[in-house]
């Protein structure tokens, strides 16, 4: 009897019908991409004052299109990427260039422990966009998901005390802009992208993204004094945060769908705190705490399947 290759998944970003049972690998993926993704605002605080932001953000599309580019773009893997060339290339600046700026230029100002938390707004914005872009619903938990969970930035800030305009409010902005970004290209991917492999996208999505940073190529060269600790944050996002974390995103997608995939957004944040207290030394107030507890359980109810 012949050998039958194993299927690889493929992304499904639907909302999930039947969802599959997690399974320990599938487990241990989302835990381990939740400590990667906990720990990339940190290694953005310590490696952006010395690189610059913009070319923290080349060295780190750099390298991880380094990596991903030989694995995707076998002969078949351009015949998978014929035709959708234009939807990567948007993709790249919807889920890599223009998020990765804005994110990389606010937590400049903010520590990164606030950063991760304000990061948890992806799947809040994922549910509006899927709203107004594909007309999914919005019932009754989803809608007090939404109130509850941007509820919850707005009480962070307050904790923060950075209610006014030369405060940390810009930066919030900045960065609620990018995690916006993100759902965006969500959108873009569930629309033109779905049957391709994780490996795939994300390959190209970073190909994308490189390519719409050649546009900002004067302002992304290194400086020369910037530090070997900078250097080496920055090479970590690429091939850690970048590279493995989204290629590992996208198949945990396909292997237990979107609403399951999407709880490493909950995981992330307690373990950027983590990584910011004891590593960096910030300190997260009591009052930040039950903010970031507001955003977590509104997320929670905005990416809860509709009720039967």
């Amino acid at each position: 009897m012949p050998h039958r290759r194993r299927a690889r998944p493929r992304l499904a970003l639907s909302a999930d019908s039947r969802q599959p049972p997690l399974s320990l690998r599938a487990g241990g993926t989302l835990v381990g991409l939740a400590a990667l993704w906990g720990a990339s605002f940190m290694l953005i605080r310590v490696a952006v004052p010395s690189l610059g932001a913009l070319p923290l953000i080349g060295v780190r599309v750099a390298t991880a299109s380094l990596v991903l580019t030989p694995l995707a773009l076998s002969r078949t893997g351009r015949e998978a990427l014929r035709g959708r060339w234009a939807a990567l290339l948007v993709l790249g600046a919807c889920n890599t260039t223009i998020p990765f700026a804005l994110l990389t230029a606010a937590t400049k100002r903010l520590p990164s422990g606030v950063a991760s938390v304000l990061n948890a707004t992806v799947p809040l914005w994922g549910a509006l966009v899927a709203w107004w872009w594909f007309g999914d619903a919005l019932y009754f938990s989803r809608a007090i998901g939404l109130f509850v969970g941007f509820g919850g930035v707005l009480a962070l800030i307050a904790a923060r005390g950075t209610l006014t305009l030369d405060g940390d409010l810009p930066s919030v902005l900045l960065f609620l802009l990018g995690t916006l970004s993100y759902a965006i290209s969500a959108g873009i991917t569930r629309k033109y992208l779905s049957g391709l492999s994780a490996l795939r996208v994300t390959a190209g999505s970073m190909l994308g993204g490189a390519a719409t940073l050649l546009i900002l190529l004067p302002w992304v060269r290194p400086p020369a004094a910037a530090t070997g600790r900078a250097w080496a944050c920055a090479i970590f996002l690429g091939l850690g945060s970048t590279a493995l974390g989204n290629w590992a995103y996208f198949d945990l997608i396909g292997r237990v769908g979107m609403s399951r995939a999407i709880t490493v957004t909950y995981l992330a944040p307690v373990f950027g705190l983590f990584w910011a207290t004891t590593l960096l030394g910030e300190r997260f107030t009591l009052p930040m705490l039950g903010a970031a507890a507001m955003m977590v359980l509104g997320t929670v109810f905005a990416t809860r399947p509709r009720p039967s």
